[in-house]
Order: C-alpha cells, then sequence, then structure tokens
C-alpha cells in the first residue's frame, strides 16, 4: 500500500499534466512525428529494426540510434488507445510510469520500505527537474530517464548478489542503449561489469548458502542471455540483412566528425548536472544550457558524495549493501566523466539528460550514510525508534512536497514547441478537407501524395509533421529520397509513382514558390498565426542577424543564412552571441503554406 501511494505521487501529477498537453490538441512534429511513423509500423511488415535517426554519421544520409526497443514497447497502449496523438503520448508516459514503478520495487527488495521512501523521494524530484514535458514527449533522449534508474538500481541488486535482477538490468539497459545512443557506452561497460560480479558470485558463492544457490545464479545468467539477444535481435538482423546501422555506429564513434570535446569540457557538463539548486526552484532545467565553468554546487554535491563513500567504506558505516551502491555510483561516475568527454560536436542539453538520475542516487547514497552514522550512534530505544521514523517521515515528506509542485504546474504543461504544432494542425486540417473533397490534384482519397517540404528555418519539423498527419488521416504518404532515414525507406516514393506532390513551404520559401507560375488552386492551406509585434520582432531579429554576419566578415553567409537558418547557426567561427541569434530566429514562428501539385510541376 505504501507503494502504491508513492506510485500515485507522480501518477496523478503527470495524469493532469497528460490532460493539459493535449488541451485542444497535439500535433507531433520533428522527431516525435518520425517517431510516431515507426510506432504505427510495429507488427506489420516493415516493422523497424533500428532506432530514430541521429547525429551519426553524414547529414546527408545520417545513422540511427541502435535499437526499435521503444517503438515497439510504446506499440501496444498506443493502439488499444486509437493511434491518436494522445494514445502516442499516453504510451510514451505509460513506459515511465513502468519504470517508476519498478524503480520502487527494487528499491523496497534492497532496503524495505524506508528505502523505497527515499528513492520515491529521489525520483520524484528528479521528475521536477526534467518538467512534465520530459514524461509526455515521445522523444527518444526522453524516453529512458527513468529506465537509466532502473537499470542502475538493478545493476546495483547485481553486485549486490541478488540473480533475478540480471534480467531487469538487461531489458532496462537495452532500453537505453538501443533508444538513445550516449547510454550505449555507459549500458556497455556496466553490463561487462555485471557480467564479471555475477560470474563472481557463481564462483565463489556466499557463506550458508542454501543448496541449489549455484544453479540458480546460473540459471538467470542464462535466462539475461537469452532476454539480451532477444531485445538485439532487430539491430543484429538489420546489421546482417538491412543497412548495417551498428556498423556505422561504430564508423562514427571511432571517427567523429569534430573532435571530442575533452576531459575538462566534459567533466564541467557532468559537474553541473550535480548542481541540484535548479531541480527544485525550476522545472526544465533539463533544457537549460550547460555552463561555461564549474559549477560550485555541482562540485559540493559530488565532494559530499565522494567524502560519504569514504566514511562507507573506511569506516564500515551502515550494511555491505550501502557500501556496495557506493562502488556502483563512483563505476557510473567515472563512466560519465569518460562518456562526456568523448562527445563531440554542439553540447546539447539533452546529451546529458542520463547525468540527473546518476546525481539523484548519489543524494540516496549520501542521505543513507549520514543516516546510518546518526543511528549507529544512538543508543537502542525510544531515541533509536524516534531517529528511523523521522528518517522515514522525512523523505516522504518531501516526496509529498514535490508532488505537489509538479500537480500545481501540472495546468501549464504544454509541447516544447506548441506554435509549430498549433500551425501544423490547422494546415493539416485545410490540407486533409482539400484532398478528400477532390478540389486538389492527386485522386483524392485514392491518391498517392509524396509530401516534401521547403523549410528554411525549422529544418523541416512540419514537413515530416504533415507526412504523420496526412497518413492518420488514411492517406498513403510518402517522402522523396532525400528523407529516407528520418520519413523510413519504406515511404521513399518517387515523383513518377505519386498522384500529386505536396509540398510544405514555410517562411521565405513561400514566395520562392509562388514565383513558380502555379495554379491558382494549388494553394490549398495557409497559416500566419504571428501578431504584428511578432512580426516587427522578426524583421528586427533578421536586421541584427544581417549586420552582425557582415561585421564579423561573414558576407556570404549574410547572403545566404535565410535559406537554411540553423545550419548557418551552427558555422565554425560565428560569434556566440550571433549564433544564439540564429538560434533564436529559428524558434520564432514563422508563416507556412501548403501547395498541392502536379508530379510533372516539379521540375518547374
Amino acid at each position: 500500500m505504501v507503494g502504491i501511494g508513492l506510485h500515485l505521487l507522480l501518477t496523478i501529477p503527470l495524469g493532469l499534466s497528460l490532460v493539459a498537453f493535449h488541451r485542444p490538441h497535439w500535433h507531433p512534429i520533428a522527431d516525435l512525428a518520425q517517431t510516431e511513423l515507426r510506432v504505427r509500423d510495429v507488427g506489420g511488415r516493415d516493422s523497424p529494426l533500428v532506432g530514430l535517426a541521429g547525429r551519426i554519421g553524414p547529414w546527408t544520409d545520417p545513422g540511427s540510434h541502435p535499437g526499435p526497443l521503444s517503438f515497439w514497447a510504446m506499440a501496444p497502449v498506443y493502439r488499444l488507445l486509437g493511434s491518436t496523438a494522445l494514445a502516442f503520448s499516453a504510451a510514451a508516459l505509460t513506459l515511465h510510469l513502468t519504470a517508476y514503478a519498478a524503480i520502487l520495487w527494487i528499491a523496497h527488495r534492497r532496503g524495505g520500505v524506508r528505502l523505497m521512501v527515499v528513492v520515491a523521494a529521489a525520483t520524484v524530484l528528479v521528475a521536477r527537474a526534467y518538467g512534465a514535458v520530459v514524461f509526455l514527449e515521445p522523444w527518444n533522449p526522453y524516453l529512458p530517464v527513468l529506465w537509466w534508474l532502473v537499470f542502475l538500481l538493478a545493476l546495483w541488486s547485481v553486485v549486490d548478489d541478488d540473480p533475478p535482477m540480471l534480467v531487469v538490468a538487461v531489458v532496462a539497459g537495452s532500453f537505453c542503449a538501443q533508444t538513445h545512443l550516449p547510454y550505449l557506452g555507459l549500458v556497455g561497460a556496466s553490463a561487462a561489469a555485471a557480467a564479471l560480479v555475477s560470474a563472481y558470485w557463481i564462483w565463489r558463492g556466499r557463506e550458508g548458502d542454501p543448496p541449489g544457490a549455484r544453479a540458480r545464479r546460473v540459471r538467470f545468467v542464462v535466462i539475461a542471455a537469452v532476454v539480451g539477444l532477444v531485445l538485439w535481435a532487430p539491430p543484429l538482423i538489420d546489421q546482417v540483412d538491412g543497412v548495417g546501422n551498428l556498423g556505422r555506429i561504430r564508423e562514427s564513434l571511432q571517427e567523429p566528425d569534430q573532435p571530442p570535446v575533452g576531459v575538462r569540457r566534459g567533466a564541467i557538463e557532468v559537474v553541473d548536472r550535480f548542481g541540484v539548486d535548479r531541480w527544485i526552484s525550476t522545472q526544465d532545467t533539463a533544457a537549460a544550457p550547460g555552463p561555461a565553468d564549474w559549477d560550485p554546487l555541482g562540485l559540493l554535491t559530488l565532494a559530499a558524495w565522494a567524502a560519504s563513500a569514504v566514511a562507507c567504506w573506511a569506516g564500515a558505516v551502515g550494511p555491505t549493501a550501502l557500501r556496495r551502491l557506493h562502488g556502483v555510483l563512483a563505476t557510473g561516475i567515472v563512466l560519465a566523466l569518460v562518456s562526456s568527454s568523448r562527445v563531440s560536436g554542439e553540447l546539447w542539453y539533452y546529451l546529458y539528460l542520463w547525468c540527473i538520475g546518476l546525481a539523484a542516487l548519489c543524494l540516496v547514497a549520501i542521505g543513507w550514510t549520514l543516516a546510518q552514522a546518526i543511528d549507529d550512534r544512538l543508543a537502542a530505544g525510544s531515541s533509536r525508534a524516534r531517529w528511523r521514523r523521522a528518517a522515514t517521515v522525512t523523505p516522504a515528506a518531501v516526496a509529498v512536497a514535490l508532488a505537489l509542485l509538479l500537480t500545481a504546474a501540472a495546468p501549464g504543461a504544454e509541447p516544447s514547441r506548441p506554435d509549430l504544432s498549433d500551425d501544423l494542425g490547422d494546415l493539416a486540417d485545410q490540407t486533409a478537407r482539400a484532398l478528400h473533397s477532390g478540389a486538389a490534384a492527386g485522386g483524392g482519397d485514392d491518391g498517392r501524395y509524396l509530401v516534401i517540404w521547403d523549410d528554411p528555418v525549422a529544418i523541416g519539423s512540419q514537413g515530416i509533421g504533415m507526412v504523420n498527419e496526412l497518413e492518420r488521416a488514411g492517406f498513403e504518404v510518402g517522402v522523396d529520397q532525400g528523407q529516407r532515414v528520418g520519413g523510413t525507406r519504406h515511404r521513399v516514393m518517387a515523383p513518377d509513382e505519386a498522384t500529386a506532390v505536396v509540398v510544405v513551404a514555410v517562411g521565405p520559401a513561400i514566395a520562392t514558390w509562388e514565383q513558380r507560375g502555379l495554379d491558382p488552386g494549388a494553394r490549398v492551406a495557409e497559416v500566419d498565426s504571428r501578431s504584428p509585434a511578432q512580426r516587427e520582432d522578426a524583421e528586427a531579429l533578421a536586421t541584427r542577424i544581417d549586420e552582425g554576419l557582415r561585421a564579423e566578415g561573414f558576407d556570404q553567409l549574410a547572403d545566404e543564412w535565410r535559406r537554411s537558418v540553423f545550419t548557418a547557426a551552427l558555422t565554425p567561427g560565428l560569434s556566440p552571441d550571433l549564433s544564439e541569434d540564429l538560434l533564436a530566429y529559428v524558434d520564432l514562428r514563422s508563416p507556412v503554406a501548403v501547395f498541392v501539385v502536379e508530379p510533372a510541376e516539379l521540375a518547374g
């Protein structure tokens, strides 16, 4: 009953956030639309074998994240709830809440109700730090955040000689490693350590082991190996008889396009995520950019953990399980520093989401060590009993308070880009009506529609969203060859295979398509939701970018940046302020229009 109550502390606020998130409707864009397309494919002849497209290899032909486990895991709830956008979001939330249940279960298995309460408080704190959007948007960097905690706790259980937890570690670790590439090294190295520890327990055993203990350990090692092989079968099949994505990942890691950030820069990023002050004061702290230098509170948290670990090991404070937890955390921190030093390119916030979970478990270990030290100094009797009650009630009260903060914030839950989502919904409705009615080219409901996009601002976020929305509406749609990785290869449609082409034009691209001399009826949808003030802000920002580029000697880029704003923002040599201005332009709302044209008109 305590476990159910603790689970509700996260279920209730996130459930309320789900309602607010979809008020009135949410329309997946960008990677989220790509993900829903793959979830929709699960169970058919084109079931996904690899993960979502990522920054792996050349941008013209990128590789994908290791595996499709997240798509397969979301598919049952997605279909059960009607394959809508709401069902898509609910499927992601279900995965997170399942992970939370596993976290509570493992914590109870390791330390009873008291530890379960403490771990629940830490998990709700993590949820507060991430913000509701992390649990409601089925984005691949978001999906593993709680499963990573499951993996760490299961790994600790394996070290503490709990053989069934090896199977849990394999499931949780596979989910993390397949879904988002940054987990691959962390999980792989940790899994190797778990295998060695399991071999140690099989070899040495424990004093007083019951009959059959060694056979039981061997049995769970075999089960874990079989489960791991089954979970990794899809990417292995792809490697043998597909695009060879695992090989591409290996090549990308061995020969990155840009040099790694190095030990110091990587360590700064890790230390910053240990600064817990922002976890409580605000939401969505995970989206904040990393600092330029060391975070004082992050350093203090790591120092406190190190001191508690030394006190635990050297002074034999607490049970053996606590010392083993410190050992697992020490391994995790070393792996975190190594992994962070190997990051290449831009240090996007989502590359370090896992670090917050690691920091939360360090807080648990610090609190447990301190509480155990106090407990050891109290004489048996009423004083120790009162202290133990306080050690349970206090984290429970913290968990309730944090849950109330999450609940209070629930009405404000919204997508990361509500402007693009809302405009896409309007555009998709207009386009679907035009296609259903036969007023546009293509043959109505029986047509085959190639969807392309000309988006110099938002890198095709609404274009792939249109593919997803029209497919949900029942149309047969496809993407061009250049979008085969993001839009899936089986959806590639050549122009001569299509009865019409749906063109999503964003911002400056609208005028480009209008100048083609298209039939007046070709423009079937348009939306410009900007207020006069927003239009003025966009013009002022564009002027500042023009002047800044010319002042810094980027004259050619000043003439071309409007053709690809996001790419321009990543140009080497730009000042940080100018790069931020370009990224701010990406975040602005832009007008969007949809044209439906004959395939032959593409050549014009």
